[in-house]
């Protein structure tokens, strides 16, 4: 099966800014994505040495954020609203105003609780905490279990991917697994968009879904905000 250039089940190493305007309109029916976050990063490496400092130099890349205009192609290649997009506590107000002010959609706020977080509190609390939210419009429905369908999630840094793969913040795949299961049904088309590719690799092994992935030309990518 094949939406415009790509076929299922493929990963493309390509600018998603600009591939996913190459995509149909509505023909997608949910949309997974780790965009960089909005973050201040500070370089020292302080009192826990090199682990802290290598963690700011993995992070610092992809600490400006995304060009919100983005969220537009979004909203045109799904069929409803239904999509979970990772952020940083920063962005949530952006997003929330988009979603929900101007298209009155649902939300839920996950959360992610990292047990082994790295212990850099320096005049603020603790970096243990990843957010993802879930937007939802009229329409699009919402599956699973009790089990499934948790709010929040509490379990230690993936070390070995992260060394693995050189992301920072890798996802725990249970958690990527479950919005495909609350979220979709068999059959249906979603799209990985900047999730990693092992995560995206897993999936089909559980999932009965079409699965188009569109990952980062670089590792990191960072495009300047727009309003």
């Amino acid at each position: 099966m094949k939406l415009g250039e790509f076929e299922t089940n493929r990963i493309y190493n390509v600018d998603c800014y600009e591939a996913i305007k190459r995509l149909p309109n509505k023909c997608i029916d949910l949309i997974i994505t780790d965009p960089p976050y909005e973050i201040e990063v500070a370089h020292g490496s302080g009192a826990f040495g090199i682990d802290k400092k290598l963690n700011y130099q993995q992070i610092a890349d992809i600490s400006c954020g995304i060009d919100y205009s983005i969220l537009d192609e979004f909203v045109r290649v799904l069929k409803r609203i239904n999509l979970y997009i990772w952020c940083s506590r920063r962005q949530i107000p952006k997003l929330i105003d988009y979603f929900v002010v101007q298209r009155k959609c649902r939300y839920n706020i996950i959360t992610w609780h990292k047990s082994n977080a790295i212990p850099a509190a320096n005049n603020c609390y603790m970096p243990d905490t990843e957010y993802c939210l879930f937007f939802r419009e009229r329409g699009a429905k919402l599956y699973g279990t009790p089990a499934s369908k948790r709010t929040y999630y509490i379990t230690p840094l993936n070390v070995s991917d992260k060394r693995r793969f050189g992301h920072p913040t890798i996802k725990p795949l249970e958690i990527i697994q479950n919005f495909v299961i609350n979220s979709s049904v068999g059959g249906v088309s979603f799209l990985t968009h900047l999730l990693e590719a092992e995560q995206r690799e897993l999936l089909p092994k559980t999932m009965t879904a079409n699965t188009y992935c569109l990952k980062r030309t670089k590792r990191v990518t960072c495009r300047r905000k727009t309003a």
